[in-house]
């Protein structure tokens, strides 16, 4: 097993979970990031480089997420940064 820290990164394809988890990644972390979508996940996973993977995890289907995560045997630390916002004016 790997000396450094995992971090998941719910919601990490975009906006403040991409940012956290490149920041993670930055100082040598393995990340898992998720989102929705297995493209988007990798591509992101990729550009952020580093001991970066992506997941394909959809938090609307709660029944999915333990097989989602079954192949991440160990997290020191969890981020949930997956939202839907209103359109709040």
């Amino acid at each position: 097993m790997s000396e450094r820290t995992r971090v998941v990164v719910v919601g990490g394809t975009s906006g403040i979970g991409r940012h956290f988890a490149r920041f993670c990644a930055e100082r040598g972390d393995d990340v898992v990031i998720t989102g929705r979508s297995a493209a988007r996940t990798k591509t992101v996973a990729d550009e952020i480089g580093g001991s970066t993977r992506g997941l394909a995890l959809d938090l609307a289907e709660p029944e999915r997420i333990a097989d989602a995560l079954a192949d991440v045997p160990h997290v020191d630390r969890l981020v949930v940064a997956a939202l839907d916002r209103d359109h709040n004016t």
